[in-house]
């Protein structure tokens, strides 16, 4: 399949009122170079010296960029970016450096799930009955405290999920008892090549009132890819559990399969597309002010556009660009021909490699859909895990 292009020298939205910053190409291509052999696999001895060699490269090429700012306001994004991409390059490394394990599944049914997470990034499944009613027992306090938020125009992402506190720690050990009973654990410890089990979960209202999904560019038409996406983490597997029933109009899931794998994304992309929507978004950023985003979409301030559009066009990439398509350009037809969309009863459940798969969900058009948002990690004590959900829960209240 020929390589899809992505948007942003062709979108009216994105125009940049000067050059380019220049882009040190020596830099790049060592950066990359360093990247690729640590994502395939480097030998444990060769890792410390091509994490440093793709740490003083990206370095390099952030310094340049600074230096070749015309102004401070495009001055402040170069550092904020700077700062936020080292940090996810920082987690890859991590990840590269983690000490694989060679687990194996236990089923023919297991087998099946970690050949389609390896081949498509993603199986579905469904929870046993007495799990779906158990789970759905104990999340009804926290549904209903987010419904009545709902009821008071609070339809923010943040405003109706709740992932702290001794109910989400409840849901935690339920899934986990269901996961290991059905061998989900065992499928996706094999995949990531560590043991793993669910380390956290958020209980998510959806609901037909939020419009943090809709198209803010004012284009003819809105892309028919609004909120596609993969996750800023490579490390931890994902999954989704519906726990009311759920179709096209009630904010179905969607994925996207062997679509990512068309863009041909460099690794300076892939590390500067996650870490780029944060630029500006904290209170107490310099530059929040002046972008005055809309919540969820880092690309909806005209001014941050601008100077996005300032970067190499070798750092021009954002995870998040769904919003971003233009309409009937090829990009748009091969997702919108690639989508599948996850529609299911209460218990549904679809685990993804997040970071490795483009899909959106939470659109919802009518009603209201409730899901879990689950996280699979490396196992932790139930002290750590119980501190964890507190930490949470009193950080929310803060």
């Amino acid at each position: 399949m020929s390589e899809l292009t992505l948007p942003y020298a062709a979108h009216p939205a994105f125009r940049a009122e000067g050059p380019p910053l220049p882009l040190d190409e020596e830099a790049a291509r060592a950066f990359s170079d360093a990247y690729a052999r640590l994502e395939r696999g480097a030998p444990p001895h060769e890792q410390p010296a091509l994490a440093a060699v793709a740490r003083e490269a990206f370095a390099r090429l952030c310094d340049r960029l600074a230096r070749e700012a015309p102004d401070r306001d495009l001055a402040l994004f170069v550092s904020e970016l700077a700062g936020s991409a080292a940090a996810v390059l920082e987690a890859d490394l991590a990840h590269f450096a983690r000490a694989r394990a060679a687990l194996r599944t236990a089923s023919d049914e297991e087998a099946r799930w970690l050949g389609e997470l390896e081949a498509r990034r993603f199986f579905l499944e469904r929870l046993s009955p007495a799990a779906v009613r158990a789970i759905q027992a104990l999340a009804r306090p926290l549904v209903e405290r987010l419904r009545e938020n709902a009821r008071r125009g609070l339809t923010r992402r943040d405003e109706l999920s709740v992932n702290g506190g001794w109910t989400c720690f409840r849901i935690v050990r339920a899934l986990n008892r269901e996961f290991s009973r059905r061998g989900i654990l065992r499928t996706v410890s094999a995949y990531a090549a560590a043991p793993m089990e669910v380390v956290g979960v958020a209980v998510e209202l959806s609901v037909a009132r939020a419009d943090w999904w809709r198209d803010r560019y004012r284009l003819a038409r809105a892309p028919h890819t609004l909120y596609v996406h993969t996750d800023a983490s490579l490390a931890s597997p994902k999954a989704i559990v519906y726990l009311t029933d759920t179709d096209r109009a009630h904010g179905a899931t969607s994925v996207f399969p062997r679509t990512l794998e068309r863009l041909a994304l460099t690794p300076l992309e892939r590390v500067i597309g996650r870490a780029v929507g944060d630029v500006g978004s904290a209170p107490s950023s310099p530059l929040h002010d002046l972008y005055r985003k809309s919540y969820h979409q880092g690309f909806s301030s005209e001014a941050f556009r601008g100077h996005f559009a300032r970067l190499p066009a070798a750092m021009q990439y954002n995870s998040h660009f769904g919003w971003d398509v233009l309409p009937d350009s090829e990009l748009e037809r091969a997702l919108v021909d690639a989508e599948l969309r996850v529609e299911g009863p209460a218990g549904s459940f679809l685990v993804f490699d997040g970071g490795d798969l483009l899909h959106r969900g939470g659109l919802v058009e009518e009603g209201e859909r409730l899901a879990l948002q689950v996280v699979f990690g490396p196992p932790r004590s139930f002290l750590a895990l119980l501190r964890a959900y507190a930490l949470r829960l009193w950080k929310a209240r803060a």
